[in-house]
């Protein structure tokens, strides 16, 4: 069973311990199982250092969601993965207690579905909610006449993406508890690449959002076959 980091100083030993390991090439899956099974100080440290490799794959995956050119400085860049990494890492790491995997393919699957359900599900990170887009017959879109018209300004903003970046939204929207898997597989695309496209409509979806809002009208863009058929 592996010992809590908290409030405990880890002797040299454990550190040089991990260390070593380290340097002979025991990446995440090795941190793991020493923390799992050596003894308390060194599981203490492995710990540690599992919950460092975990920090930083975060970010890095957060980071990819991310489009830097919709922030207003690199700073406001870097403080937004952050907050939204420490989120995602405070559901990922009490959740080790109860992983089960012993390889480390089962354990690297099992790590990257976590962080990315993390990801994902962060409540101050969330898409629009699902509505049903009213039928394209109309070049131009009107501004709501109510400001406090939120539904038919979200309607505004679904109708005036394009279809590919409306579709994954909806489809983030209304997965409930399913995985990114599932909306990946709905838009033909890896899990990967349909996070950045979900990314990069929700950074669009802002800037027609704001546009509505100053006043401006939205333009809709080309309807293609699909939506023809439809």
């Amino acid at each position: 069973m592996a010992c809590s980091t908290e409030g405990a100083v880890i002797p040299r030993y454990a550190v040089a311990t991990v260390g070593l390991m380290m340097a002979n090439g025991a990446g995440a899956f090795g941190l793991f199982l020493l923390s799992r099974g050596a003894p308390c100080s060194t599981s203490r440290e492995a710990l540690r250092r599992l919950h460092e490799q975990i920090h930083l794959q975060t970010v890095q995956r957060v980071g990819s969601t991310l489009d830097r050119e919709q922030f207003d400085s690199p700073d406001a860049y870097a403080a937004h993965v952050r907050e939204r990494a420490a989120r995602a890492v405070s559901l990922v790491l009490p959740a080790l207690a109860s992983c089960r995997a012993n390889r480390i393919n089962d354990f690297r699957r099992w790590l990257d579905r976590r962080i990315d359900d993390a990801i994902a599900g962060d409540p101050l990170a969330a898409p629009p909610a699902a509505i049903s887009v009213p039928p394209r017959s109309e070049s131009t879109l009107p501004s709501p006449t109510s400001p406090r018209d939120s539904e038919a300004r979200l309607s505004a903003v679904l109708r005036a993406l394009p279809r590919d970046e409306r579709r994954v939204l909806e489809l983030r929207a209304s997965a409930g508890g399913r995985s990114w898997m599932h909306v990946a597989e709905r838009v033909g695309l890896s899990v990967h690449a349909a996070r950045r496209l979900h990314a990069r409509a929700l950074a669009h979806a802002r800037e027609l959002a704001l546009e509505l809002l100053s006043g401006r009208t939205l333009t809709l863009p080309p309807a293609d076959a699909s939506d023809q058929a439809a």
